[in-house]
């Protein structure tokens, strides 16, 4: 929205302008507040061993790599989305800019419902592997739909295809949490590397998932309703091939 409004004002060149101003409040409060630590030990081979060690570790701990997979699968949904809803929103439905930024806060808005639910399920005792599975279950119904909406021949309604991009990228607030959860009691030691690889792949997945859906867009809604379906059930195929017990204790 803040976007769509300096556009307005300014055109694009004013976004930039605007980002280039934020990182350096950002980083003039870090110098300003952070605190100081002593100096960084030298980068030896024998610290570079330490931390392949830690990172072995955790990809050896099979048990809790289907929470790292699904949630950089799920990650990797939501960035599809990011790529291909900017042309399926304002080109095939032309919404403006303004308007693209309502419904891009729809998606927000929707995030925050699922996150406060799930915050009120584990006060209520419910486990973080039933909570999972909820989400996964709106996940996958939500981008079923949106594949079959897409692939159905003419385009479909609008109002269709937004709410079920709303409910699918909402769901991180039922996944992230859980999957990091979940994933993290495997590692009470090792923390700090399985959170950084955790991250990393989730990252690196969703950057490899965005530049497949550059490389596959046709001027369609496919790719995003098919990518996103495509990357969901590759998800829950390695979650229930790894972590197996998830569908037991949830």
């Amino acid at each position: 929205m803040i976007g769509a409004g300096l556009q307005t004002l300014g055109g694009w060149r004013l976004v930039f302008v605007f980002l280039l101003a934020y990182a350096a409040l950002v980083c003039a409060l870090l110098v300003r507040f952070l605190p100081k630590h002593k100096t960084a030990e030298p980068f030896t081979r024998d610290i570079l061993r330490v931390v392949l060690a830690r990172y072995r570790n955790v990809l050896a701990t099979r048990p809790a790599l289907g929470f790292l997979c699904f949630q950089a699968a799920s990650f990797s949904s939501m960035l599809v989305f990011l790529t291909e809803s900017p042309f399926v929103y304002m080109q095939l439905y032309g919404l403006t800019p303004h308007q693209y930024a309502w419904a891009f806060a729809g998606n927000i808005g929707m995030m925050a419902l699922f996150n406060r639910t799930t915050a009120w399920r584990l006060r209520r005792g419910s486990p973080p592997e039933s909570i999972l599975l909820t989400g996964i279950a709106v996940q996958l119904s939500a981008n079923t739909a949106l594949a079959a909406m897409t692939w159905g021949g003419a385009l479909p309604s609008a109002a269709g295809l937004l709410a079920c991009a709303m409910v699918s990228v909402g769901t991180q607030g039922f996944v992230v949490a859980n999957t990091q959860a979940l994933f993290m009691e495997f590692f009470r030691e090792n923390g700090g590397s399985a959170n950084a690889l955790l991250l990393a792949t989730a990252s690196l997945a969703g950057a490899g998932a965005a530049l497949l859906a550059t490389t596959l867009h046709n001027g369609t809604a496919q790719v995003m309703g098919g990518m996103m379906l495509a990357c969901t059930v590759s998800g829950l195929a390695l979650l229930s091939l790894l972590s197996p017990q998830v569908w037991r204790r949830g």
